[in-house]
């Protein structure tokens, strides 16, 4: 008699039915066993992934069991308190559900779960694993070679469309009327501040050999105007009518070229050219040619040697096409000139 009873109880705490029997003992073996949730969940447990990674954790409980909610606990690696969210069912697979530990709790060594199916009343009827008895999954860092990530292409030609004007301050000999008529005849010298007539085209071609540092080359193709013929007695001159200028230049950008949307630049240039100031000649009754004026609208020149700074910004449009701004800065030896542009156009980066 006394070894059923002890059967019976050690069924009773495994959780199986007991059949009845005399005695007290049994009477509370069968309470516990009536009180405890059933582990009726269908569940793989994990028992491995990878560190930093959410961990999706599947389940499956009978339709039968009438619960009304499946809860996912979990607990990371020194975690005071086991944290919960509920499991979603799996479309298109009764009774299965579904849920994730996240990434936040699995950055230790390990992270420890259990699952719990509620009544109701949110007591739960089911579980497996308890918060005394969870189940633990290893985690571990990815040693999986990944491939590199690739760099953005950078940009390897660089073409400028641009036009603007300038002026600046010029010393020198007017090119039309370069005397004065009366005898014995003396130069005329003009100094001061001058304009570049009405505009120039300033294309530029060069090349990125690294993602920062531009090499290239500019034309300055300025157009003159308002300077008068000259008239003598036999023949009619007129005045320049272009001014040719080529610039090498190295510009360095802050930023790398694909980077960022607004980019400032910075460069340094020398070439060989001319560039011309529209000024008017000083008065006086001994002037030639100018159809017996006092003065003369005529033209200095600058160069043939051209060295200077600019400074500019790129807006970028897309990948490859930008708006373009930039002052240019240039002196002319030996016919001293000092001339600044301000150029606005396109800038195209293949």
């Amino acid at each position: 008699m006394r070894a059923a009873g002890l059967a019976a109880l050690l069924l009773a705490a495994r959780g199986y039915a007991a059949e009845p029997a005399a005695g007290g003992r049994l009477d509370e073996a069968r309470e516990l066993n009536q009180s405890r949730p059933r582990t009726v969940i269908t569940h793989p447990p994990r028992t491995h992934a990878l560190r930093g990674q959410p961990i999706p954790i599947t389940a499956q409980v009978p339709p039968g069991l009438a619960a009304t909610k499946v809860v996912l606990a979990y607990q990371a690696e020194g975690g005071e308190l086991f944290l919960a969210r509920e499991m979603v069912p799996r479309a298109g697979a009764p009774g299965w559900y579904q849920a994730e530990i996240p990434a936040e709790a699995t950055l230790g060594a390990y992270v420890t779960y259990y699952l719990e199916a509620d009544n109701p009343e949110d007591q739960p009827i089911a579980m497996h694993g308890t918060p005394e008895h969870p189940h633990l999954i290893a985690l571990a860092a990815d040693t999986t070679p990944k491939p590199p990530t690739p760099k953005p292409a950078e940009p390897g030609l660089w073409l400028v469309l641009a036009a603007g004007s300038g002026g600046g301050y010029h010393s020198g000999t007017p090119e039309m009327n370069p005397v004065y008529a009366q005898y014995p005849p003396r130069p005329i010298h003009v100094s001061g501040f001058g304009l570049a007539s009405a505009a120039q085209l300033a294309p530029e071609l060069g090349f990125f050999p690294r993602p920062r540092l531009l090499v290239s080359v500019q034309a300055r193709l300025q157009f003159v105007t308002g300077a008068q013929d000259v008239q003598t007695d036999n023949q009619i001159y007129h005045p320049a009518q272009l001014a040719l200028a080529g610039l090498a230049k190295l510009s360095l950008f802050p930023y790398r070229a694909v980077d960022q949307r607004l980019r400032p630049f910075v460069t340094v240039q020398a070439g060989l050219g001319q560039i011309r100031h529209e000024v008017t000649t000083p008065p006086s009754k001994g002037m030639t040619g100018c159809a017996a004026q006092t003065t003369c609208k005529d033209t200095v020149m600058g160069g043939l040697g051209l060295f200077g700074v600019a400074a500019g910004i790129t807006w970028a449009l897309d990948r490859s096409v930008a708006l373009y701004g930039a002052l240019s800065v240039l002196a002319g030896m030996p016919a001293f000139m000092v001339n600044a542009d301000i150029n606005l156009g396109v800038a195209i980066m293949l």
